[in-house]
């Protein structure tokens, strides 16, 4: 694994190539995820993270299959999806994420939690043991 600042990264008809210190690295692809300066073209957007751990002698999963990216849910005014990480067949972390503008009316995580509970696992009888709740902004 190669440790420094990337410094340039020039895109070729081939391959891309990055240059780290007085080191280039050529692939196939690359993914750049630095950051820039705010500008015109800069969108900012928040995720909103709502979780509860449920319990139900209804459920039953396969605390081997997580159930990720499920956009089975409403996408106004940004965008949703839920994913699921059952802990065992009778217990599941459940969390919705919506990611929108900074100005969006966010859904009703928490009746969207349990409306996605009903309709999707046919959960009619649950406890939540547990809940969480996330705001993470970007404040470049």
């Amino acid at each position: 694994m190669a440790r420094g600042e990337v410094d340039e990264i020039v895109d070729g008809p081939q391959d891309a190539a990055v240059r780290v210190g007085d080191l280039w690295y050529r692939a196939a692809w690359v993914f750049d995820s630095r950051r820039g300066p705010p500008g015109a073209a800069t969108v900012r957007l928040v995720q909103r993270f709502t979780g509860w751990t449920v319990e139900s002698t209804q459920l039953r999963l396969d605390p081997s299959v997580a159930t990720l990216f499920d956009f089975r849910t409403t996408q106004e005014s940004g965008v949703g999806f839920v994913y699921m990480l059952p802990f065992s067949g009778e217990r599941v972390l459940v969390e919705h994420v919506f990611i929108g503008p900074p100005d969006a009316s966010p859904p009703a995580p928490e009746e969207l939690l349990a409306k996605y509970l009903r309709t999707y696992l046919g959960l009619v009888e649950s406890t939540v043991t547990r809940r969480r709740r996330r705001v993470d902004i970007d404040r470049r």
